[in-house]
């Protein structure tokens, strides 16, 4: 699997619009020092934008990744190309005239020159996200055991305009992206790891019960992330506050590990059995 990380220009300029226009708060009271300094600079224009506004204001916050996966199949800014065919196959009219709109948005607040003063902060951050990026491709690969995941390559975009802790892991084809706001440790070696599996054992649960199904593969996953790291052991008791059934994952898990099969054979016997209260 290669592994890549990226400074994304095609989601910097969509988190600068969201930032601007309907994202902004932060979370748990922190906000990273380039996500102000994005706030401070558009603070200072004069522009309104309101049919970009108007357009966003259709989605609820909990679809905006709908944006991101429309940015990933698509060229830089300011042209916003498609460079393949993955979003018209899947979404053939949602979004029409985003990218004018983003266009726009680019040029009008010449974001090209604010990409180029923050662009040593995102630069500083890719040296050591590859190093991890690297160590947790073959930490899932290994643990895995399975022949053909899906993916030929992952791609990491450092977020610096997002939420603290907050992270995505879209798959395109087969391609796995792990999108990370910044966070106390940065961008670990579990916190990647935990966005690639999404792109692994999000397809292998989807004949799951539908109302379950994002529990259960965040259950998996985090049980999975906590047996790789087990040095985690605080982080295991703060997940346990949220994920209460996490034990019956552990120990599964461990079942597997002594096992020798690969995962997604484990899973097909393992997923029929598994009650969610």
């Amino acid at each position: 699997m290669k592994v890549r990380v990226v400074a994304d220009k095609r989601i910097f300029c969509l988190y600068v619009a969201l930032n601007a226009m309907v994202y902004g708060g932060g979370n748990a009271g922190v906000v990273y020092s380039v996500r102000q300094r994005v706030w401070e600079w558009f603070g200072q224009q004069n522009l309104t934008l309101e049919p970009l506004k108007q357009f966003f204001a259709k989605y609820p916050e909990g679809n905006y990744y709908r944006f991101r996966d429309w940015a990933l199949s698509h060229g830089e800014p300011p042209e916003f190309s498609e460079i393949n065919d993955f979003w018209r196959r899947n979404n053939p009219k949602e979004l029409d005239g985003f990218a004018e709109l983003l266009r726009d948005f680019w040029v009008q607040t010449n974001l090209e020159q604010l990409w180029r003063d923050l662009s040593e902060d995102y630069l500083a951050v890719v040296g050591e996200t590859q190093i991890n990026g690297e160590i947790a491709a073959k930490q899932v690969q290994k643990y895995l055991r399975m022949k053909d995941m899906g993916i030929d390559e992952l791609v990491i975009v450092p977020n610096l305009l997002e939420n603290y802790n907050t992270g995505f892991g879209p798959k395109l084809g087969r391609v796995a992206y792990a999108i990370l706001g910044p966070s106390e440790n940065g961008f670990s070696v579990s916190r990647i790891s935990h966005e690639l599996l999404h792109s692994i054992i999000n397809p292998l649960t989807e004949d799951y019960d539908k109302a379950k199904r994002s529990s259960l593969r965040e259950y998996i996953i985090r049980a999975m992330v906590l047996r790789m790291n087990p040095d985690q052991s605080r982080h295991q008791e703060l997940i346990i506050e949220t994920y209460p059934q996490l034990d019956q994952f552990w120990g599964k898990l461990r079942d597997f590990e002594a096992d020798g099969q690969p995962f997604d054979e484990y899973l097909r016997t393992w997923l029929p059995t598994i009650r969610l209260d």
